[in-house]
């Protein structure tokens, strides 16, 4: 948070000049971090787990993602009668990077106590397409198919 005005939005940093020196050995993760620090930003966006390859064309395209909605899942409502029970279906737009797990289901279970109705995410996970839920109790985890999720799947 910005101390001096606590109300202003928190200003986080990519610095993607530095993409090619960091992945190709010219400059380390360290040295990257210390020129991001001169940007006059609060902070650089990272998480664990997000580096899952070092394959230069994996790491890009992750990387850029970030900078895409500013790292925020892409996730529509897609059936808000879903089953015909008044349950709410959302897709994930999978762009290369996974949803968090626990971001997914803290927001599945906020999701559900609004909508008082189970709530559901299709996404792809690890590869593979699943559908997570949340019916006010518990949540559970399936594997999917369908043309959605192999289009999901492609992207």
């Amino acid at each position: 948070v910005n101390m001096a005005n606590p109300q202003a939005p928190r200003i986080s940093v990519f610095p993607k000049c530095y993409f090619d020196e960091l992945y190709s050995g010219r400059m380390d993760y360290l040295d990257w971090l210390r020129q991001a620090a001169t940007l006059g930003a609060e902070g650089v966006e990272h998480y664990d787990g997000f580096f899952k390859s070092r394959e230069f064309a994996e790491v890009k395209r992750a990387l850029l993602f970030q900078l895409t909605n500013f790292g925020k899942p892409f996730v529509y409502v897609t059936d808000a009668n879903h089953r015909n029970r008044g349950e709410l279906y959302l897709t994930h737009r999978h762009e290369g990077v996974d949803l968090r797990l626990d971001y997914a289901r803290e927001t599945l279970h906020n999701l559900q106590l609004l909508w008082n109705r189970p709530v559901h995410i299709e996404t792809v996970l690890e590869g593979k397409p699943k559908v997570i839920s949340f019916d006010g109790a518990n949540f559970s985890e399936q594997d999917f198919r369908s043309d959605s999720a192999a289009q999901n799947l492609a992207r």
